[in-house]
């Protein structure tokens, strides 16, 4: 059996087990046990004192309106100091849906404030070497930026089941193997050039073409041919630092957004901040030119 820092897991299931029957003295000790984690979880959860005074009454109110409903999980694996602080965490980041309604920039920085520790202990336990603090950053960075686009679609998608927190740090968790996928795998490969080399077959058969072949060929040649100019032509229109970050990245080799913020002396967040302008720029200069969707419809 495994020991609680407040008590045996067996003293602590007992507790639960006998606020669940809503028995009023068993109630009343229960809310003794927990109103020293609940009230130094919603002080660590809050600005200032008052805010937490507050948040504590209205988080012993949800306990007791629910009797108590989130402790049904609890099976003494953790202490019930630990699982009660998840619990008011949970609570506080649930209450953050109908804010986001309302303040979102609000929201988003309580909500980043809640999970901060969480999604970085997720990125060290991916990424462990001591000398990749820079890209532990730039991962992290890359997860909120992903989050919050599109008006928190992430966030905005949760159903309403099971944690709210847990569905937040999944959605984190998938972002970030995307994310090494992206930055940090393409690095072990060999250079680039290499890396876009195919496998040649030896014993491959040249195939004569056919005229039908070499029509369609040429047709969707003139048709990428095209695609590129508009694409060109829109690259040209774009304002000069959208320019100059696209000049960096399409490269075989582009800079992480550390160094390109050193290149381009400014801050890495705005640096986050210009790929998603210049991302939108181009998804709608793809959805509304014809010689870019032709192209599109063709491969």
């Amino acid at each position: 059996m495994r020991f609680g820092a407040d008590g045996c897991a067996e003293r602590d299931r007992a507790l639960v087990a006998a606020a669940l029957t809503g028995t009023p003295d068993a109630v009343r000790q229960f809310l003794s046990e927990i109103s020293g984690t609940v009230w130094a979880s919603c002080r660590a959860l809050s600005g200032y004192e008052g805010e937490a005074r507050d948040n504590f009454l209205e988080t012993i109110a949800w306990l007791r309106d629910s009797d108590f409903a989130a402790f049904k999980e609890y099976d003494g694996r953790s202490s019930l100091k630990t699982f009660t602080a998840l619990v008011v965490r949970e609570f506080y980041c649930r209450k953050l849906i109908g804010l986001f309604e309302l303040d979102a920039a609000r929201a988003w920085r309580m909500l980043q404030d809640f999970l901060e520790v969480d999604i970085r202990r997720l990125i060290r336990r991916h990424v462990r070497a001591p000398e990749a603090e820079e890209i532990r950053r730039d991962l992290y960075q890359g997860i909120c930026l992903h989050l919050v686009e599109q008006n928190y679609r992430r966030i905005r998608a949760w159903s309403g089941k099971g944690s709210f927190s847990g569905f937040i740090l999944r959605c984190a968790g998938n972002i970030l193997r995307d994310e090494i996928r992206r930055t940090i795998a393409p690095r072990r490969r060999g250079p680039a050039a290499v890396a876009r080399l195919e496998e040649i077959d030896p014993f491959a058969e040249a195939v004569e073409p056919s005229p039908e072949d070499i029509r369609i060929e040429a047709a969707a040649g003139e048709q990428l041919s095209a695609a590129l100019r508009a694409l060109t032509d829109a690259v040209q229109s774009l304002p000069e630092d959208e320019r100059l970050y696209l000049s960096h990245v399409l490269t075989d080799n582009p800079p992480p957004p550390r160094e390109l913020a050193r290149v381009m002396r400014r801050p890495v967040q705005e640096i986050y901040a210009l790929k998603q302008r210049v991302l939108g720029n181009l998804r709608k200069i793809i959805s509304e030119d014809s010689a870019v969707k032709d192209w599109l419809a063709s491969v």
